[in-house]
């Protein structure tokens, strides 16, 4: 069995031998305003990071970072979402276009470096796309929606139809087994249940049936970075083959989870904030401990371990290793 096989028996809650761990990191300081076409040196930033990434750590699979891409590109070439009139200046994009050529180069590079691995290539959803443009530029995306709901559901049906040529274009250039989606409430006290399956949902779908139409091997990330909330019964109906969320801000663990979306496989477990136990406070004992109890509560069919969200860029590969230490002696 290749370690892609392994990764994806998990995936499909099949019995595996050792449960699969994987975390993430960025590798540009300042991911959400980088730029590799104002930029050019920061792609091979973000190569170098990946490949040692893969060199010192050895990861059981891989999601593909897209720093530098955060910015769906906006007629005209402004930069920022800065009012409500800005939303006219989203269009759909051509296949050709740089912003999904340079991505397609990207991913191409990184799987051509390490082929036997399984990997997944981050997109975000069109509302996190849309925040990545009003981002201390313009009214947050809550505060658009507000305004006017049925112009940002339009421009999030635009933005939806360019990430959509991009992961088709990515996914069949490269062959790799999925994409992990990024997902979010744009403000968990001023959004609505009904405001979000209304205005928000049906752009995430779009991108998500464009990868399933390619793929079944997708994950789905539920956000929950700086503490924000989501309510997960929101995205049960998506068709993902793994769920991920911030267990420690949404307080529900994986056995849980795992029972709101119907028994589909998981990964989580640990915090990834800077100031986690994972980061610098529990010595090496306590972190296997920690990971023995995790399996222990939530089983060994259909879980993998991982984090809430990225993990901060200085994390020591050795506290990580800590963590497959323990999932290895488990499986002896």
């Amino acid at each position: 069995m290749t370690k892609k096989e392994w990764v994806l028996r998990a995936f499909n809650n099949e019995e595996v031998d050792r449960i699969p761990m994987g975390f993430w990191f960025h590798f540009l300081e300042d991911e959400p305003q980088a730029d590799v076409f104002e930029t050019p040196e920061k792609f091979g930033m973000s190569l170098a990071g990946h490949k040692r990434y893969i060199d010192e750590f050895q990861p059981d699979f891989m999601k593909i970072m897209s720093d530098g891409f955060f910015q769906y590109p906006l007629e005209g070439g402004k930069r920022r979402v800065e009012s409500m009139k800005d939303l006219a200046l989203i269009k759909p994009i051509p296949k050709d276009h740089p912003w999904i050529t340079k991505q397609i180069e990207l991913v191409r590079t990184i799987t051509g470096y390490c082929p036997d691995m399984l990997y997944l290539y981050n997109v975000f959803s069109p509302q996190q796309a849309l925040k990545m443009k009003t981002m201390g530029y313009g009214p947050e995306v809550i505060d658009l929606l507000e305004e006017d709901p049925v112009a940002v559901a339009d421009a999030l049906d635009v933005l939806a139809e360019g990430i959509s040529t991009m992961v088709t274009e990515v996914l069949k250039a490269t062959g790799i087994e999925g994409i992990y989606m990024s997902v979010g409430t744009p403000n968990e006290a001023r959004c609505p249940d009904e405001m979000y399956r209304t205005y928000i949902t049906p752009s995430d779908k779009k991108v998500l049936a464009a990868a399933n139409a390619l793929t079944e091997n997708s994950m789905l990330h539920i956000c929950g970075w700086g503490g924000n909330r989501n309510n997960l019964r929101l995205f049960t109906d998506y068709q993902v083959k793994v769920f991920n969320w911030a267990t420690h801000v949404e307080n529900i663990g994986l056995r849980e989870g795992k029972e709101i979306f119907g028994g589909s496989a998981v990964l989580g477990g640990f915090p990834s904030e800077t100031g986690s136990f994972l980061y610098k406070g529990k010595n090496r004992e306590e972190i296997m401990a920690y990971t023995r109890e995790l399996v222990e509560k939530n089983g060994r069919k259909g879980i993998m371990i991982g984090a809430d969200c990225t993990m901060p860029m200085d994390m020591s590969f050795e506290r990580l290793g800590w963590v497959r230490e323990a999932l290895v002696e488990l499986a002896r």
